[in-house]
């Protein structure tokens, strides 16, 4: 990347952040349920407060909404004109996407993942980014998503907390997308994706814990 290639990933950062803001999960609530999903249980505008406290119909909807989101969000950083990106990682399914930039998923990614935590649209408020990532990495990167869920599995197993656990999943997001890519803008992408998730943990109620999702698996405890 050359200083003059900086206004272009400025753009898609915007664009991004832009699709991030939607808030599927406060239309959705309103529309189905003529309610304002931020005065109801946690006031997180993601899927587990939707589907618990508003209904099973609009939290798969907000699922599918985030899933869309995120995709446009890589097809944008893939579809971005050649000539602005140099030509870099591709997709294992390059046939549908045809040049991909690391630095450009990186910019798409972190983007997408502000804009769903602090959503333009609904005065900053959002959910807690993990399902957008999760989309985004099933879209771009599926064997990433695959690592890191072992990674998340294995320490909610080993830990029976979810917060400790979730520490181990952000502290490993960096490492496992600089080594799978073996590249470091792949590493410092994933580490300021990590450092996001992480500010939204300290700033936010967990829903699982809330709605006693873990209990269920004998995690009992968040701390």
């Amino acid at each position: 990347m050359t200083p003059g290639d900086i206004p272009n990933y400025v753009i898609l950062g915007v664009a991004a952040y832009l699709l991030g803001s939607v808030p599927v999960a406060l239309i959705m609530s309103a529309v189905i349920k003529q309610t304002d999903l931020r005065n109801i249980g946690s006031g997180n505008l993601g899927v587990l407060n939707t589907m618990f406290n508003v209904g099973k119909l609009p939290g798969v909807l907000t699922i599918a909404g985030h899933g869309v989101l995120a995709a446009l969000a890589v097809f944008l950083a893939g579809w971005f004109p050649e000539s602005w990106f140099p030509a870099g990682w591709r997709y294992p399914a390059d046939w549908w996407v045809p040049v991909l930039d690391d630095a450009a998923l990186m910019v798409a990614m972190a983007g997408l993942t502000a804009g769903n935590m602090w959503q333009l649209f609904a005065k900053f408020r959002g959910s807690r980014g993990s399902t957008t990532v999760g989309w985004a990495l099933l879209v771009a990167a599926p064997p990433m998503l695959l690592v890191l869920f072992g990674v998340w599995l294995a320490a909610i197993l080993a830990l029976r907390r979810n917060v400790p656990a979730a520490r181990v999943l952000h502290a490993a997001i960096p490492v496992v997308f600089g080594l799978m890519q073996w590249s470091w803008t792949f590493a410092i992408g994933g580490a300021v994706i990590a450092a996001m998730l992480t500010l939204k943990v300290a700033m936010s109620g967990d829903d699982a814990t809330a709605l006693g999702v873990y209990r269920r698996f004998g995690i009992n405890e968040q701390r």
